[in-house]
C-alpha cells in the first residue's frame, strides 16, 4: 500500500509540471502581401511566452509578388521578440542575418531564399490549449480507486 501511494504521489508531481501544448497564429495586416501563418509549441516551462526551441511545427507562410503565384517558406528560422507573445530566437542560419523584430521565414532551414517581415505586419492570438487528459484529477481518480480496492482487500480478509 506505501508504494502504490510513492507511486500515486510521484506521478500527481510530474503531471503538475507537464508542458502544455500551445499554438500562435499570426493573422497578415496585408494579405494581399503575404498569408497568415500558425506556429505550434510546447510551452515547456510554463511561461506563455514562444520561444524558438520550443516549436514543434509550423503552417509554412506565402508571399504574394505582383500576381505571380504565391511563393510558399516552410521553414520558421527566426523568431521576434514581441511582448507578452514571444522571445527572439532562431537557428544557426539565422544568426547573422536575423533582427529581433521580425519573423524569418525560407524555402529552406540552411536560411535558402530567407523572407524577414518585420512583427507589426500581423495581428496575434496565443491560445494555450489545455492537456488532452487532465492528468492530476485522473491520477487522484485512479488512487481513489486503488484506495478502495485495498480497503475492500483488507475487509475482506478480516471477514
Amino acid at each position: 500500500m506505501k508504494h502504490v501511494l510513492a507511486s500515486l504521489a510521484l506521478l500527481t508531481v510530474a503531471a503538475a509540471s507537464a508542458a502544455e501544448a500551445a499554438t500562435l497564429t499570426a493573422t497578415s495586416v496585408n494579405p494581399s502581401l503575404v498569408s497568415n501563418f500558425t506556429v505550434n509549441f510546447t510551452d515547456a516551462d510554463g511561461n506563455g511566452i514562444l520561444e524558438y526551441r520550443e516549436i514543434d511545427g509550423f503552417s509554412g507562410i506565402e508571399q504574394f509578388i505582383n500576381g505571380q503565384a504565391p511563393e510558399k517558406l516552410d521553414f520558421l528560422i527566426g523568431i521576434p521578440t514581441i511582448v507578452g507573445v514571444s522571445l527572439a530566437g532562431g537557428n544557426d542560419a539565422c544568426a547573422v542575418v536575423c533582427l529581433n523584430s521580425s519573423w524569418y521565414f525560407a524555402s529552406a532551414p540552411d536560411g535558402t531564399n530567407v523572407l524577414g517581415i518585420d512583427f507589426a505586419e500581423f495581428d496575434y492570438n496565443l491560445s494555450l490549449g489545455p492537456s488532452p487528459i487532465p492528468l492530476p484529477a485522473s491520477v487522484l481518480l485512479l488512487g481513489a480507486g486503488l484506495g478502495g480496492l485495498a480497503l475492500f482487500r483488507l475487509r475482506r480478509r478480516a471477514a
